[in-house]
C-alpha cells in the first residue's frame, strides 16, 4: 500500500515538473515576442534608420556602456591627436617662414647700410680723378706746397681703403667686358687680341660692387698695314693714253 502511494506522488511530481517546463517554456517565446513588437513599435518613433540603428547599437548592460564609452573616447582621442597634428605642422610651417623671412630682411638691410655711401663715392670718384692728374705734373722738386698736397693725396688714398674703395687699372690684362669698357680698338704688332695697350680712365669697385669700369683700349691682335700696302699698285699708261697726252701738248703749243 504504501509502495503504491509512494509511486503514485512521484508520478505527479514528474507531471508536475513538466507541466511547470512547459509554462516555463512559453513564457520566454512570449516575452520574446514582446520584445519584437516593442522594437517594430519603436521603429514608428524613430525619424531615419541611422536613428533606428543608434538606437539598436545602444548598450543595454553596464559592461555594454563602458565598452561603449571607451570606444568613443579612443575615437575621440585618435581625432584629438590627428587635430594637434595637424596644428604642429602648422606652427613648423610658420616657425620656417618666420625665420626665412627675418633672414631675407636682415640681409637686404645689411646690404642697404652697407651700400648707403655708393652714390656719394660715384660723385667722389670724379673729383679723385682731377686728382690723379694734378699729380702727375708735380715736379721732382718738390716745394712745401708739393709735400702737402701728397700728403692730402696719401690722406685721402687711406680714407678710401677705410670704406673699401678701390681703384684698378686694366693695362696688360685681357679685355673683361664685365670690367672694362672698350673705348677704340686698334691694331698694333707684338699685341694679343683683346689685350689691353691703353687706358684712359681707370676703375674703382666699393667692396664687390663694380662702380666704374676702366675705360680702355683694346688691340685687335693684327699687325699695322705698311703704307705701300695700302696704296693700290699704279697701272703704267696705256699706248693710247700716251697719244691723248701728246695730241695734248700739241695743242697748247
Amino acid at each position: 500500500m504504501l509502495i503504491s502511494t509512494f509511486a503514485t506522488m512521484r508520478t505527479e511530481a514528474k507531471e508536475e515538473i513538466v507541466v511547470r517546463k512547459k509554462k516555463e517554456k512559453k513564457k520566454i517565446t512570449l516575452e520574446n515576442e514582446s520584445e519584437v513588437i516593442d522594437i517594430t513599435e519603436g521603429l514608428e518613433d524613430t525619424e531615419s534608420l541611422d536613428d533606428f540603428v543608434e538606437e539598436l547599437e545602444k548598450p543595454k548592460s553596464k559592461k555594454e556602456k563602458k565598452k561603449h564609452a571607451a570606444a568613443k573616447e579612443a575615437v575621440a582621442m585618435d581625432a584629438l591627436k590627428k587635430e594637434i597634428e595637424e596644428l604642429k605642422n602648422e606652427v613648423k610651417k610658420m616657425v620656417a617662414e618666420n625665420r626665412n623671412q627675418k633672414i631675407r630682411l636682415e640681409n637686404e638691410y645689411g646690404k642697404r647700410v652697407e651700400y648707403a655711401s655708393e652714390s656719394f663715392f660715384k660723385e667722389f670718384i670724379l673729383i679723385k680723378d682731377s686728382f690723379d692728374e694734378a699729380m702727375k705734373h708735380i715736379p721732382e722738386s718738390e716745394t712745401e706746397f708739393d709735400k702737402g698736397v701728397k700728403l692730402l693725396y696719401n690722406n685721402i688714398e687711406q680714407l678710401m681703403e677705410k670704406f673699401n674703395l678701390s681703384s684698378y687699372s686694366a693695362l696688360g690684362t685681357i679685355f673683361n667686358p664685365a670690367l672694362h669698357q672698350a673705348m677704340q680698338r686698334i691694331d698694333i704688332a707684338e699685341k694679343e687680341e683683346n689685350e689691353v695697350i691703353a687706358e684712359y680712365q681707370v676703375g674703382y669697385k666699393y667692396g664687390d660692387r663694380l662702380l666704374r669700369p676702366s675705360m680702355v683700349v683694346v688691340a685687335t691682335g693684327n699687325a699695322p698695314a705698311q703704307a705701300e700696302e695700302e696704296k693700290e699698285e699704279e697701272i703704267p699708261p696705256t699706248e693710247t693714253e700716251d697719244v691723248d697726252e701728246k695730241t695734248d701738248d700739241n695743242k697748247q703749243q
